[in-house]
């Protein structure tokens, strides 16, 4: 748990292990609560079977890539999300996996802070979600009453999204989402600008460029969790 003013701090290579959703009270992997955060990095960590696995606030100018995220839970006394975040400027969510992490309200979810809170120029890109609920917003949202702004979604993999993918659900301009691939994810909600993404389904979404992938696996190896993208 971090307070207080907080710069050029990291945390990499760890393993942060919760009590599950058999211990149903409120957990939290890593918490950072700084009246400012500046240059911020959390990388290369692997952080599974905790409500919150991540709760920060206030952030700017920092990173959180190549973390593996696995089995968040949520519960009627104890919600739960992968990443809340609130208040936060340019913070970059790049080369994560999220794997049955998106119980509660979501994976990324930026909209805790009441009505009118604002999550500005936050990037998001080369990440990959598969095997979860989707969560009541989905992978990527902003809750249905705060602000999001300027947000950049592209080069990511959503994968066997079961309940919701919502990729902005608030309030807030700017969003772009490009080169995204959608496969086997349901109720999709897309906001914003968006094109040159690939949906399986018969669906492009209003998309010019958008591409209707069918009942196309277009990975090499889903079973096995090779996500790289097969030959035509």
């Amino acid at each position: 748990s971090i307070n207080g003013d907080l710069a050029h701090s990291q945390i990499k290579y760890t393993e942060i292990e919760g009590c599950g959703s058999a211990y149903d009270t409120s957990q939290a992997g890593i918490r950072s609560i700084p009246s400012a955060g500046i240059n911020i990095t959390i990388s290369h960590n692997y952080i599974y079977n905790i409500g919150h696995m991540m709760l920060i606030r206030n952030w700017e100018n920092s990173t959180i890539e190549y973390n593996y995220f696995k089995d968040d839970w949520s519960s009627d006394s104890n919600h739960g999300e992968t990443i809340s975040c609130d208040y936060d400027d340019r913070v970059i969510y790049r080369y994560n996996i999220f794997e049955n992490a998106c119980e509660g309200t979501g994976c990324i979810a930026c909209g805790h802070g009441g009505s009118g809170n604002l999550n500005i120029n936050d990037e998001i890109y080369g990440n990959i979600f598969f095997d979860t609920g989707g969560g009541g917003n989905g992978p990527i949202n902003c809750g249905t009453v705060h602000n999001c702004t300027n947000f950049k979604i592209y080069n990511n993999i959503f994968a066997n999204i079961i309940t919701h993918t919502y990729l902005f659900d608030g309030i807030g301009s700017g969003w772009e989402s490009y080169n995204n691939i959608f496969y086997n994810a349901t109720n999709i909600v897309i906001s914003g600008t968006h094109d040159y993404n690939w949906y399986s389904g018969s669906s492009n979404y209003g998309e010019a460029n958008g591409v209707i992938g069918g009942s196309e696996n277009p990975f090499v190896d889903l079973i096995n969790e090779n996500f790289h993208l097969g030959a035509e």
